[in-house]
């Protein structure tokens, strides 16, 4: 059987779910894909390694869609992280 310690693991349906970008032109692009959910403009944390200094924190209730226009976006999802909080741990995911 693999070894599946190391593999991404869903988000809780709980969490919100942050995107971290490698641009500043991916997280604005983003925003725009995100149009009419809910989330929040916030200043990346520091325990996030991204070449953006703006992280987008999406509500858990809309985490799920807002994930599904990232990825459907090639340009905008190859310049995205998806991290959920544990605890005070961000865990890519």
């Amino acid at each position: 059987m693999p070894d599946t310690t190391d593999a991404p693991k869903a988000p809780d349906a709980d969490a919100s779910l942050f995107m971290a970008f490698d641009s500043t032109h991916a997280a604005l692009s983003a925003q725009d894909l995100l149009d009419g959910l809910r989330f929040d403009v916030i200043a990346t944390p520091r325990e996030i390694d991204a070449g953006c200094g703006m992280t987008l924190r999406v509500d858990a209730s809309a985490a799920a869609e807002a994930r599904r226009r990232i990825e459907d976006e090639e340009d905008v999802r190859d310049a995205t992280a998806f991290y959920v909080l544990e605890g005070k741990v961000y865990r890519r995911c």
